[in-house]
């Protein structure tokens, strides 16, 4: 079970706690890095230990993105550190296998040298207009909620960052 996610993005910035405790995942500021709870998934990603984290009510972590050069390598190495694999298929157009360890981890093949954490969809039950117009007031790059992938849902993105928030599904 993935427990914990170092981010290069610091939420206390829009009101967030500084080590949030998001439905059950720790969230903190820094260089990227994954804590787990029991197998090692095998990753070339730094293993982390959050700090002391407050729970944030109705937010949770949907998603993160792992990006590699090699997927079945990557999803061989998953499988081998325990990572419950639910599908293989395809996100924005490229090959993708998608996990459930938790939130779900979305693995994407590109072109690329090495294996990444590259990006975290946080959820949350508040509208995703208040969310814009609240993170943008301090100077945060929000995009506009619109439709997600997933039916039924909205997302929104935070340039120039790997960050986006998603509504609850």
């Amino acid at each position: 079970m993935l427990i914990g996610i170092r981010f290069p993005v610091d939420l206390s910035e829009v009101g967030l706690p500084p080590v949030g405790l998001f439905g059950g995942v720790s969230v903190w500021r820094g260089s990227v890095g994954w804590q787990w709870d029991g197998d090692d998934p095998l990753l070339p990603i730094d293993l982390v230990a959050a700090p002391a984290a407050v729970e944030v009510a109705g937010w949770g972590v949907d998603h993160v993105v792992v990006t590699t050069p090699d997927l079945d390598a990557t999803v061989t190495l998953l499988e081998a550190g325990g990572a419950d694999l639910r599908r293989m298929g395809t996100a924005r157009g490229r090959r993708a296998a998608f996990f459930l360890c938790g939130p779900v981890i979305e693995v994407v093949e590109v072109d690329q040298p090495d294996v990444l954490l590259w990006g975290l969809a946080l959820e949350t039950d508040q509208p995703l207009e208040y969310i814009a117009q609240t993170w943008t007031s301090v100077g945060w790059e929000v995009s506009g909620p619109h439709k997600a992938i997933q039916a039924g849902r909205e997302i929104l993105s935070i340039g120039p960052t790997n960050l986006a928030v998603m509504s609850r599904r």
